[in-house]
């Protein structure tokens, strides 16, 4: 397997020296490298590049005309020869490898996973923290082909394949230019060639794809001829004839084993969050259907009327020692059946794929479900009575804090609520106080009583499908509701494998048609010799 490495570049002499330095010092010296000068009007480029791929016997275009860099890329990877095998590396020419083994590191995910496509979070140059990080694509995307969709929706961070972007040959040789990367007329796209090429590419490889969870790629910010700032009306137009076309179908059936790294797992950037802030959010991780049939599921278990009667309800546990029925005192404690006998929906949120492997980092693969509920709120809920923040790392309690040892996370109670209707940002719900998982005096009474963002407390808006994890460790709460539709939050809660919270826990029925691994997850506490939960082969058993 060699490298074939495409460097479109177009009038960026100031950045091109040590962009390709940053290819030409990679240890891995498998590789070949095409530099494409799209007739850049800088008379030093050119001059510069072909000097500088004389000397490293590196393949150089120069076009007479500007054609942009997708047809670039396209003509390039012909040019050098590739066999299905090699792997193909998109590097812009302004932008560089992030270190001298980033081949090195893409030779091993490819012979370790077998990977047609990788991708992964990139840094920049000047630093910049508004980057959104590359992320696994959610299960129902993969099963049902929906890369298209998924990536046309509107959100802002819709696009989840970020730099460094590879593939195989034989997936980049099956893209077609007409149907690919043109419109209708003929004219190729003259930007986003990431998503023209990326797209139709995940669509081919049937779930094979690998999201790298180390930073590979540093982007050049500051440049002002990046298409993202000269070019708004091509990006729109391409990204609109993108879209618009039917997915390709699968090579084969969709992978079984499709998350190569065994499912997902937490990334680098995502435990640096969660450890920091005490939260992570989990985006588009239950499907359109899911989500239909859980709010079906909900409005058949009787909560649209619950809401008539009271606008703030915890509701889908058993019979409490204590409970409010009191409005005006907080939420109020319906008991209206277990959650999970509400439906096969609701219990196959007890293990969910995206999910697990973040508990198994954040609990260990011993972890155990302590019990789980839903909250229904209605505009109004909370007005008269919020749910105050509580907890936090001071004072200290075992069941429910946050430690850090030998480089890995020791939690006790973490959270997962899965939305099954969107939050807007200012509509109310969960609410957080960052980083006072780790604080080391109590919340003062002053903060303890906000009841809204003000600051140091922030509100988490999600969108319906999305997770949010949290350490009961972090201070919470709930800011009043005011959104025009219900807030319908789902909350599983988990321990580890010798910690049981709740009294009569799992609160769940063991006659249900439970799977092996559910039923490791319903088992009671005990330490000695607890079965692990398995997912992420990196952990050490014992933990």
């Amino acid at each position: 397997m060699r490298f074939k490495i495409l460097m479109p570049g177009w009038n960026c002499f100031p950045y091109l020296d040590r962009s390709l330095r940053s290819v030409a010092g990679q240890r891995d010296e498998a590789f070949d490298v095409c530099v494409v000068d799209d007739a850049s009007p800088d008379p030093r480029q050119p001059e510069f590049v072909a000097e500088f791929c004389r000397q490293q016997g590196w393949l150089y275009v120069l076009n007479d005309r500007r054609r942009g860099a997708l047809y670039n890329l396209y003509h390039a990877a012909q040019l050098l020869d590739p066999v299905p095998e090699d792997v193909i590396v998109f590097v812009d020419a302004d932008d560089r490898l992030i270190h001298p083994h980033v081949l090195a590191q893409l030779r091993w995910y490819y012979e370790k996973y077998q990977p047609l496509i990788t991708y992964g979070s990139y840094r920049c140059d000047p630093p910049d923290d508004n980057v959104t990080p590359a992320l696994n694509f959610p299960d129902w995307v993969i099963d049902a082909n929906a890369y298209r969709a998924f990536s046309a929706r509107d959100d802002p961070d819709a696009i989840w394949f970020n730099h460094l972007r590879t593939m195989r040959f034989e997936i980049f040789n099956l893209l077609d230019p007409v149907s690919d990367f043109t419109f209708d007329d003929s004219q190729w796209f003259m930007a986003c060639y990431d998503t023209a090429i990326m797209v139709p590419s995940f669509e081919l490889a049937g779930g094979r794809h690998l999201m790298i969870p180390e930073a590979l790629y540093l982007y050049t910010r500051d440049n002002p001829l990046s298409d993202c700032r000269v070019s708004t009306a091509e990006v729109e137009a391409a990204h609109k004839a993108i879209f618009a076309r039917p997915p390709k179908a699968a090579l084969g059936p969709i992978d079984p084993g499709r998350r190569l790294l065994g499912d997902h797992q937490m990334n680098d950037t995502e435990r640096y969050l969660f450890d920091l802030n005490g939260y992570i959010i989990l985006r588009g991780v239950l499907s359109p259907n899911e989500l239909t049939a859980l709010n079906g599921a909900v409005d058949a278990a009787g909560v649209p009327h619950l809401l008539e009667n009271t606008s703030y309800v915890h509701t889908g546990f058993p019979e409490l020692d204590e409970s409010n029925t009191d409005e005006s005192a907080g939420p109020v404690d319906v008991v209206n059946g277990l959650l999970t006998d509400w439906g096969s929906e609701f219990r196959n949120l007890v293990d969910h794929p995206t999910v697990l492997p973040y508990l198994e980092q954040m609990l260990g693969p011993q972890l155990r479900l302590d019990h789980s509920y839903a909250i229904f709120m209605r505009s109004g809920a909370g007005a008269t009575s919020p749910h105050h923040l509580h907890n936090g790392g001071t004072p200290f309690d075992p069941s429910q804090c946050y430690l850090v040892r030998d480089g890995r996370m020791f939690n006790g109670l973490v959270v997962v609520s899965y939305a099954l209707t969107d939050v807007g940002p200012g509509d109310g719900g969960l609410c957080v106080i960052p980083g006072s998982h780790k604080a080391n005096f109590a919340t003062p009474d002053e903060i303890g009583h906000i009841v809204d963002a003000t600051p140091p407390v922030v509100h988490v808006p999600l969108k319906a499908g999305d997770v949010v994890i949290f350490t009961e460790a972090v201070t919470h709460g709930s800011i009043p509701w005011s959104g025009a539709y219900e807030r319908r939050a789902l909350l599983y809660k988990y321990a580890p494998g010798f910690i049981q919270w709740e009294r009569q826990s799992p609160w769940a029925s063991l006659d249900h048609p439970w799977t092996e691994r559910q039923q490791r997850l319903l088992t009671g506490p005990y330490a000695g010799g607890r079965t692990t939960i398995r997912t992420d082969d990196s952990l050490p058993a014992g933990r």
